[in-house]
């Protein structure tokens, strides 16, 4: 499914249409990394008789999912507005907060020819790969690594995961 990413606090808004419209009539819960789903309080702004919007703010690094259920005192449940199709409950695609640097390690078995680069990230995507800088060659003459298509290797290796680690080995023999 979709995944949106927030470097921080991310905020919802939920927006309700309705002229008879009961806060204590809608139940909104989360979910954190596919843990236990909780209910949250909602803040409410009444724009005026007919739109009502709520707000919550999601904290803390995590996967996050919410549902809604929403029924009026006549129980008429919610719609979806794109299609008019009832629904009995609302899930949202996924809330990523990542505030967390990826860690990069590297390193070179000279003895067996191996190097082996390991990346810490809970949010890990290959694609997100892009390598610069500068090393020296076997002159001691700086090569940018774009040129030497050090992204291009790492986008494309085989990487292993162990948690939030990722590994992979280039052997050299």
């Amino acid at each position: 499914g979709t995944i949106a990413y927030y470097q921080g606090d991310a905020q919802i808004k939920l927006y309700v249409n309705e002229a008879n419209f009961y806060a204590e009539n809608i139940t909104v819960t989360i979910s954190k990394d596919g843990g236990e789903v909780t209910p949250v309080k909602v803040t409410w702004e009444h724009k005026n008789v007919d739109e009502h919007i709520g707000t919550y703010v999601i904290s803390g690094d995590g996967d996050y999912k919410f549902y809604i259920t929403y029924s009026d005192n006549s129980e008429n449940m919610m719609a979806d507005e794109a299609t008019g199709n009832k629904l009995q409950q609302y899930e949202s695609h996924i809330v990523t907060i990542d505030t967390i640097n990826p860690e990069i390690r590297f390193s070179f078995d000279e003895a067996n020819q191996k190097t082996t680069f390991t990346i810490v990230e809970h949010n890990f995507t290959s694609e997100n790969i892009v390598v610069t800088g500068t090393r020296k060659d076997v002159n001691g003459k700086d090569m940018n690594l774009e040129q030497v298509g050090l992204t291009n290797l790492l986008q494309n290796a085989d990487w292993t995961k162990n948690g939030d680690v990722y590994t992979t080995t280039f052997d050299y023999k």
